[in-house]
């Protein structure tokens, strides 16, 4: 960690103490006034010491950036505080890639009320995807992704949908065998201005802990081992043959080509297209109405409204339901 971060402080259970620090907040949109609303703060402060950006670098001032009123921190409009607008919601999959904002491209998707801002470009990928593959029909309702890999190490499809994880699977000896140099990893394209620009899709949802209430002999094993992890040259070495480019000064370049090729679209200058599902209110349920009108409107059961309409008035209502 930087000088800025605390581990052992950020892990500390909220309920020891009088302090809590690095509370999280982000600031959003009132759906119908579109004024940014205030961020409610876990607990009712009796003082606040200090509010800054998410990495701790930046320190906002109060009166200027933002005003503490009713145990919430409400931003000020002429602050420096970061929030979305109304059109920066992240999606989930299988949406959150397609779909691109307009605003800011690559870094947000956007949630349309009218439903009408990118869905037709989602249409267009999804039909590319269901119609022009070696799998077609009802029989994707069935098909795996064991069958789509196939399909692609065969030779039998010229394009598939994967991460750089799929990198050992397709040119491994006793799998596929497939030669680096003939694969090619590229942004998935579907008509939105400045996807010119576009590089590769890139997120987690991960990160490390160490849980503070192990025993200390525990504590530091785990301690020492993520040190020899990022620092050794064993440690390194298996970092970039099994998880690929890490942000660390002794990192390996992995032989990956599908990494060196991310890489090659930021030093070109393009943006990153973000991966996260943050924000989307129950992702499983809203997902779940996504998928079910998806596999009808693929079967012919279904129309594309169908579709506009889970993934629009759905969004809406598990939205409602949480706020």
């Amino acid at each position: 960690m930087n000088g800025y971060f605390d581990l052992k402080m950020a892990l500390a259970p909220v309920w020891q103490g009088d302090i809590i620090r690095n509370e999280s907040l982000l600031f959003t949109p009132d759906p119908v006034t579109g004024e940014t609303r205030p961020c409610r703060l876990l607990c009712a402060p009796e003082t606040i010491l200090r509010v800054c950006s998410a990495d701790l670098r930046t320190e906002y001032l109060p009166d200027v950036d933002y005003r503490v009123e009713n145990g919430c921190i409400v931003r000020l409009p002429e602050g420096r505080l970061p929030f979305f607008s109304y059109d920066e919601y992240f999606l989930p999959q299988p949406a959150e890639i397609p779909i691109a904002s307009g605003s800011c491209p690559g870094r947000f998707v956007r949630y349309d009320p009218s439903g009408a801002a990118y869905l037709d470009n989602y249409k267009a990928i999804w039909d590319l995807y269901t119609a022009d593959s070696a799998t077609t029909g009802a029989a994707l309702l069935t098909a795996t992704g064991d069958q789509a890999e196939a399909e692609f190490g065969e030779g039998k499809a010229v394009f598939y949908q994967n991460g750089t994880w799929e990198f050992s699977n397709l040119t491994a000896a006793d799998k596929f065998a497939m030669n680096p140099d003939d694969l090619a990893m590229i942004p998935i394209y579907c008509g939105v201005d400045g996807e010119d620009k576009a590089g590769l899709c890139c997120g987690t949802e991960n990160c490390w802990a160490v849980n503070k209430n192990a025993s200390e002999e525990d504590i530091k094993a785990t301690l020492d081992f993520m040190n020899w992890v990022v620092t050794s040259d064993a440690g390194t070495t298996m970092l970039a043959e099994q998880f690929g480019p890490c942000p660390f000064k002794n990192a390996k370049t992995p032989e990956n080509v599908f990494f060196a090729q991310a890489n090659e679209y930021v030093a070109n200058g393009n943006y990153t297209v973000t991966w996260a599902f943050n924000w989307t209110p129950a992702v499983d349920d809203w997902r779940a109405a996504v998928v079910d009108a998806l596999s009808k409107y693929t079967t012919g059961n279904g129309s594309w409204d169908d579709v506009k309409t889970a993934f629009v008035e759905g969004w809406a209502t598990q939205y409602a339901n949480e706020h």
